[in-house]
């Protein structure tokens, strides 16, 4: 399920998301758009893991941009 909500995120990106990928590609930086996360360290209401997907991933800087 995860994984079409990344591809209709992706496919569907705002214009501000599709500006600040182009200028990041332009930079060189190493980035992740619309990277998901999961942890089971912290739980829902029914005790599974949380989910989260955001906007950019930048590993090297360890960074998460949500536009």
């Amino acid at each position: 399920m995860a994984c079409k909500r990344i591809e209709y995120l992706r496919d569907n990106a705002t214009p501000a998301e599709k500006c600040l990928r182009k200028k990041l590609k332009k930079t060189g930086v190493k980035f992740q758009f619309q990277k998901s996360f999961f942890s089971l360290d912290y739980q829902d209401i029914n005790g599974d893991g949380c989910f989260a997907i955001v906007d950019f991933w930048i590993p090297s800087k360890r960074i998460c941009i949500e536009v």
